[in-house]
């Protein structure tokens, strides 16, 4: 909620009155944007 909060500017009121689909969906953008961040340091650090 954290990540949601700081870099989207979705408060976490916003994030608990979705319904429990729309959560699953977020969490998945969530893990998989920070899945691309990581790959992304890696190839900028040649890894």
């Amino acid at each position: 909620m954290y990540w949601l909060f700081r870099l989207h500017n979705i408060l976490p009121r916003d994030f608990t009155e979705m319904s429990s689909h729309e959560q699953m969906i977020m969490a998945a953008f969530v893990h998989q944007e920070i899945e691309d961040i990581r790959k992304e340091n890696e190839q900028l650090n040649g890894k």
